[in-house]
């Protein structure tokens, strides 16, 4: 586990927290867990099915099914077919832009069967509700078409934000708004 955060609420008899865990973002392979009490969500599924599932198990995540994952671009290092796979029929729900949807449907099995499912949704720039979250995307700059993410949760002290923005080519004006 590289990079772990968390926001938690305290003084409440059910803890409310929110929590970050970055498994890895390199150019093999790039993951972020971010979950809550109740709800595990991805963005990316670009490690091993093995890989992914036992960094589960280190954060004892193990008892929270995935709720979704959330894709930002349609590179290799981002999407591992397994993996996706194994998450899909776990429950999760994938998210990722109109323009990458068909991409991902072209290109990989577990995007298929997750359409088939009625488990493939389109994510935008207006915030949706995804288990327990609120979240959001936006235009990331690289050489393909990539968003970046703004997850949202209520606690007791306010709404508190995550943004995860990953493979950033070059920081063009107005990127740091997020």
């Amino acid at each position: 586990m590289r990079h772990a955060a968390s926001l938690r609420q305290a003084g409440s008899a059910e803890k409310m927290y929110l929590k970050l865990n970055v498994i890895g973002s390199t150019s093999s392979g790039n993951c972020t867990f971010i979950w809550d009490s109740s709800s595990l969500l991805l963005i990316d599924c670009g490690f091993s099915r093995k890989y992914i599932n036992e960094s589960i198990c280190k954060l004892n995540l193990h008892k929270k099914s995935p709720a979704a994952v959330l894709i930002t671009h349609g590179h290799r290092d981002h999407i591992k077919d397994a993996a996706l796979r194994d998450m899909v029929r776990k429950g999760a729900v994938i998210y990722c832009s109109r323009e990458l949807m068909p991409v991902l449907i072209a290109g990989y099995k577990s995007v298929r069967e997750a359409d088939s499912l009625g488990r493939l949704n389109i994510i935008g720039k207006k915030k949706i509700p995804i288990a327990g979250f609120k979240a959001e995307a936006f235009n990331v700059p690289h050489d393909s078409h990539c968003l970046g993410f703004n997850i949202y949760k209520k606690l007791k002290s306010g709404e508190k934000k995550i943004t995860v923005a990953t493979d950033l080519a070059h920081t063009k004006r107005g990127i740091g708004k997020y």
